[in-house]
């Protein structure tokens, strides 16, 4: 009886609760490690065999399969409840997990995924680090890990909530980017610096350029924009000193690159259990720009050597810029405090019922406080107070006058989009408040079929991308018109071959009719160089006006990918 999804682990009580054995236990034969004071079977690095069932929402079983699970977290795995990392290979009888775990990504298994306890913020809300990741996702250029609450039972007994989420390792960069795991270096910093894929090489050969030279100097730092996705990493620094992460920089971090000539350093957020009042160290008045760009800071949170890369790049003034206007636009849209209490109470609203059943069973979970929605107030709280108080942060750290509004509109909001230092101003008319006297760059872009045509208040320059600065408050709009129509003819729109094994779809094409009129295209042929390669469109096709229709090699490979679409034809008898 639960609104969650459900997994059953079923496995021999021994490899869980045995002294000798027990991957859950203090046991007999453990190790000292992950902040315990004595030796704790549950930080061995075991891997233990269970079976492993899950239910959907609607109670249906979407999948029984034999794997692996180890203890997952660090410090979190002192805790009653745990963390579990699920594993799968040949040696269980299954080397993947053939199952889309979340719907609004395109991963369709996996080698490896978390059951998470929530980490630090077991003691709080269950969902901290899983609301500021959503946030991210739905705003910033960085990897981030999905989210779904589930429910746990062990042999039968039921065992709290759990977060499923996925695992930031060479897989995950495979399958997401479609990146040889075995070609990449992967390097993780807490409280030190390893290669969890590859090596540190390349990392010390950026680190030590960026120490020993000058970045205001343009060709060191076009060098570094060159390894480096800089917008990924000022998306990176935004998000832990927005969200006043007290267990950062000096922990905590991820980056990967793949190791071929041209590839860059991109970042992956996680961990943030200490964020939006997590802990003391992180609350909203919290000064984590000035920790994050310390010269003497303690070995924990943010030692000197962590702290040099932000610091070495805010010499350059075109990053400076950036970094500090990128930094309000985020502050007006992806952490606009509307839409953050908006998340919020989506979040705490979809594990809300199964609160008391997981309170009973973990008595100290969520006790951090006086009730469960006391601690949710506290985000929402933080919510609501950060914004100005990190404006007085930069206001004292880069000498800066004040904050002025801009009103930012589009004449018609279907017609086309505006950026703000790369940020979609997403709401028409709102109100975004920037920093006075420093550039803010802002970008146009027209929707298909229609043009941009000039700015109006502040500029009424004809060019799509402008810069404007502040001194006092002012409007913006974007004026957009109907674009004539060149091309009415019928259009090969989208191409797809040779197919990512991640996501294979097939070879299809797509068409797409531009005209008002719909056209019959029944006889057609699609052709290749070799002419006894055709397919021959059947009686009756019609392409309809301003309409879209995909011709696939495997109609049945394509569909389940592409779930929703349903105006195809097939099967093709060759490939592209």
């Amino acid at each position: 009886t639960t609104d969650l999804p459900v997994f059953s682990l079923v496995t021999d009580p021994a490899n869980f609760f045995s002294d000798t054995s027990g991957i859950y236990v203090i046991g007999t034969n453990g190790i000292i490690a992950n902040c315990s004071t004595g030796p704790r079977n549950w930080n061995q690095d075991w891997e233990r065999p269970v079976s492993l069932e899950f239910f959907e929402f609607d109670k249906s079983l979407t999948f029984k399969v034999n794997t692996g699970v180890k203890i997952n977290g660090g410090c979190s795995r002192l805790y009653p409840e745990k963390s579990l990392a699920f594993f799968f290979r040949g040696e269980y009888g299954n080397d993947k997990l053939r199952y889309r775990l979340f719907n609004d990504i395109p991963v369709y298994e996996y080698n490896n995924f978390i059951l998470r306890s929530s980490g630090q913020d077991w003691w709080r809300t269950m969902f901290r680090d899983a609301m500021v990741q959503t946030l991210v996702e739905q705003g910033m250029k960085l990897d981030y890990q999905d989210y779904r609450p589930s429910i746990l039972f062990i042999n039968g007994e039921y065992w709290g909530i759990h977060n499923i989420r996925e695992k930031l390792n060479e897989h995950y960069v495979f399958y997401h980017h479609g990146v040889d795991k075995d070609n990449i270096d992967l390097i993780e910093i807490s409280k030190g610096t390893v290669a969890n894929s590859g090596d540190v090489v390349a990392y010390n050969e950026m680190i030590n350029f960026l120490s020993t030279k000058n970045m205001a100097y343009l060709p060191n730092y076009e060098y570094i924009k060159s390894i480096v996705d800089m917008d990924e990493y000022i998306d990176y620094q935004i998000a832990q000193i927005y969200a006043a992460n007290g267990d950062w920089p000096g922990s905590n971090m991820k980056l990967w690159r793949e190791r071929t000539a041209g590839s860059k350093w991109r970042w992956m957020i996680y961990d943030l259990d200490f964020t939006f009042g997590g802990n003391a160290q992180g609350v909203a008045t919290t000064n984590t720009l000035a920790q994050a760009t310390a010269t003497n800071g303690p070995d924990w949170p943010n030692p000197p050597w962590s702290t040099l890369m932000l610091r070495k790049l805010l010499d350059n003034p075109d990053f400076k810029n950036e970094f500090i206007q990128r930094f309000a636009a985020h502050v007006n849209t992806t952490f606009e405090p509307n839409h953050v209490l908006a998340v919020i109470d989506s979040m705490a609203g979809n594990i809300a019922p199964e609160i008391p059943r997981h309170k009973e069973r973990w008595p100290q979970s969520i006790s951090f406080g006086n009730s469960w929605q006391e601690l949710i107030d506290l985000m929402r709280n933080f919510a609501v107070d950060r914004p100005e108080n990190t404006r007085g942060h930069f206001y004292s750290k880069f000498g800066i006058s004040g904050s002025s509004s801009l009103v930012i509109s589009r004449n018609n909001p279907d017609w086309g989009k505006v950026f703000t230092n790369t940020v979609e101003v997403k709401n028409n008319g709102s109100t975004n408040v920037f920093f006075k006297d420093i550039p803010i760059h802002i970008k146009a872009l027209p929707m298909p079929g229609y043009r941009f045509v000039q700015w109006q208040g502040i500029s009424n320059s004809t060019s799509p991308e402008i810069f404007v600065v502040l001194n006092s408050n002012s409007t913006l709009t974007a004026v957009f018109e109907p674009a004539e129509l060149t091309i009415t003819s019928i259009v090969i729109n989208e191409i797809n071959y040779k197919s990512s094994a991640v996501f294979d779809t097939e070879d299809w094409v797509e068409f797409y009719n531009p005209d008002n009129n719909a056209v019959d295209i029944s006889g057609w042929k699609f052709v290749d160089d070799n002419i006894a390669n055709q397919f021959t469109f059947p009686g009756g096709t019609i392409l309809g006006a301003d309409d879209y229709l995909v011709l696939c090699r495997d109609t049945v490979k394509f569909k389940l990918l592409y779930p929703n679409q349903n105006k195809i034809l097939g099967n093709l008898s060759f490939g592209l």
